[in-house]
């Protein structure tokens, strides 16, 4: 396979190449303001792991047929994938069914081999959404556990928010040493179920002042809740420099961080640890209603998505390095926003406010589309800081991801081309493309040490009939572009049955060129005038043709 790099390309046939528009895969691309890499995304309701340019075609791609997302995809440092998979979402699997469940991680090599799998899945406990690559090798995995009624209201759950089904799921986190081809061995782990509070019923264990135990849980929270899935976390993050782990609630509208460096018994106590908390909050944002200090106006967060903290190592500064980062779904009336905060850890606790709530009082910066409904994804989605101080902002349920300078101008738009329910690619040009939902979409910078001695050459776009949507993709045929004062003639232009070449030279080699780097006609005609027939066999789009190794130019098929 031939390999080109990108260059700008002028055409003198006076056809635009690019005029149709695309509405699928790369849309719009300002190749001087987009942060370069290459980017990771796993749609829903689908078996493929897509690794893609910032032109739209494949780089990589991985596979498990019977799956689905689970719903997180992690590309590790040393090259390999860390992905969860679900086998059905059905009620009538005999698991826990519920949106974004899980059954089994899966740690791939380049080449879509299994390295290692773990699996969590039964009718009483199973994981769900997100997991986390650990720098010590071990994988963080989020799951649900059944409570039954019984224990519930124990616990001092209201026995009216648990009757319509008489039991609960709560959440567990465990950490996971990879043991053997298929196997591990659970090193730490922590359950929301230690760590509640309720005012509901002094009869009952975790009785108290909920206003009093900010770092505990209201178990009777939201109000009027009766899902089983009533805690609903759906992201985690690890900070390796202060080993302490992130977890996302969303009914709760809050995120939460705890101690990680507890044992595991220390993590079902509320002592020992670094912070000396134990298992309980050391920290929680968002909604000071949830803990009864506060009430609708001090909301910041609305069902949020993919809170984390910012890496290090994004540009010499690390400005922002420690600083949250969330994808806000509700934040307004059909609109999301994405937003930055600060929590202050001043090396044993994070700092509060005056009014005892934890700081800080609001967003340290929030990104709102200029037409605030153009960003909305009620669930799903995400966000990602880029080495160039851009935003890429995944929204999931318009099942699309830009990137946005610090300016606010939207420099790279790609529409996932995936189709909702087969997997199957939609066909560029399609007007409304109904692509499936995307939980996140990530981007590795092209020194990302996983791309180290590993095959980057792009391959075909995922969408039907892909085109580069604008000249920034074209491709560098590294040979003398055909100009009005040569000898060599091609047309039609652009071409839908044949395309003829003629030179008063002999045309000793003649190649036509995929937009993908991909060469479909191989021809040594050695003679004055060629013509290349059939073209109706080849997909529409964007070609080269090569002539005598020394020339080219562009043709369009359609």
């Amino acid at each position: 396979m031939r390999y080109f790099t990108i260059v700008f390309i002028v055409l003198f046939f006076g056809f635009n190449s690019l005029s149709a528009q695309n509405t699928v895969g790369v849309i719009g691309y300002n190749e001087n303001q987009v942060s370069a890499g290459y980017n990771l995304f796993y749609p829903l309701v689908q078996n493929n792991v897509y690794l893609i340019d910032n032109c739209g075609r494949i780089v990589n791609q991985w596979n498990d047929a019977g799956f689905v997302p689970g719903s997180s995809v992690e590309l590790l440092p040393n090259g390999n994938l860390l992905k969860t998979s679900s086998l059905s979402f059905a009620s009538g699997s005999g698991l826990i069914a519920l949106a974004g469940a899980g059954d089994m991680v899966h740690l791939k090599d380049w080449d879509n081999n299994t390295l290692w799998q773990y699996s969590v899945s039964s009718a009483t406990e199973r994981m769900h959404h997100d997991i986390k690559a650990m720098p010590n090798g071990n994988v963080l995995i989020l799951a649900w556990e059944k409570k039954s009624g019984a224990l519930s209201s124990a616990a001092g759950r209201d026995t009216l928010l648990t009757a319509p089904n008489d039991f609960l799921y709560s959440d567990f986190l465990i950490e996971v040493e990879p043991v053997g081809a298929d196997g591990g061995n659970i090193v730490w782990r922590w359950n929301v179920w230690d760590h509640f509070v309720q005012d509901f019923d002094a009869t009952k264990n975790n009785f108290g002042v909920v206003a009093e135990h900010p770092e505990l849980i209201n178990i009777n929270y939201p109000p009027g809740d009766n899902s089983v899935d009533w805690l609903h976390t759906n992201a985690i993050d690890y900070h390796p420099d202060l080993d302490q782990v992130l977890i996302s609630s969303p009914s709760f509208n809050e995120v939460w961080i705890i101690d990680h460096s507890t044992t595991t018994e220390e993590a079902a106590s509320h002592n020992g640890g670094n912070s000396n908390k134990g298992g309980d909050l050391i920290y929680r944002w968002g909604n000071p209603a949830a803990y009864n200090m506060g009430d609708s106006a001090d909301q910041k967060l609305f069902f949020q998505h993919d809170p984390h903290w910012i890496a290090q190592g994004l540009d010499n500064t690390d400005v922002d390095y420690g600083k949250l980062l969330v994808f806000n779904n509700q934040a307004g009336e059909d609109f999301s926003t994405v937003n930055i905060f600060a929590p202050q850890w001043n090396g044993s606790a994070y700092e509060t406010l005056d009014n005892g709530t934890y700081g800080p009082a609001n967003f340290e910066f929030t990104y709102q589309a200029a037409v605030p409904q153009d960003l909305y994804s009620n669930n799903v989605s995400g966000v990602q800081k880029l080495a160039n101080g851009n935003l890429l902002i995944c929204s999931g349920v318009q099942k699309k991801a830009i990137e946005v300078t610090p300016q606010n101008e939207i420099v790279w738009q790609y529409v996932n081309p995936v189709k909702s329910s087969s997997g199957g690619a939609i066909e560029q040009g399609t007007p409304n493309p109904n692509g499936s939902l995307l939980f996140r979409f990530n981007r590795y910078a092209k020194n990302f040490s996983g791309f180290d001695g590993k095959d980057l050459t792009p391959t075909d776009f995922i969408e039907l009939n892909g085109r580069p949507v604008n000249n920034s993709c074209d491709l560098d045929i590294s040979v003398n572009e055909i100009k009005n004062n040569t000898n060599i003639n091609v047309w039609p232009n652009p071409a839908t049955e044949y395309i003829i070449i003629k030179s008063d030279l002999l045309l000793n080699d003649i190649e036509l060129i995929g937009a993908n780097g991909k060469i479909v006609v191989s021809e040594k005609p050695n003679q004055l005038f060629y013509k290349i027939p059939n073209l109706k066999t080849f997909s529409n789009g964007l070609y080269y043709i090569v002539v005598n190794k020394q020339y080219f130019t562009k043709i369009y098929l359609y």
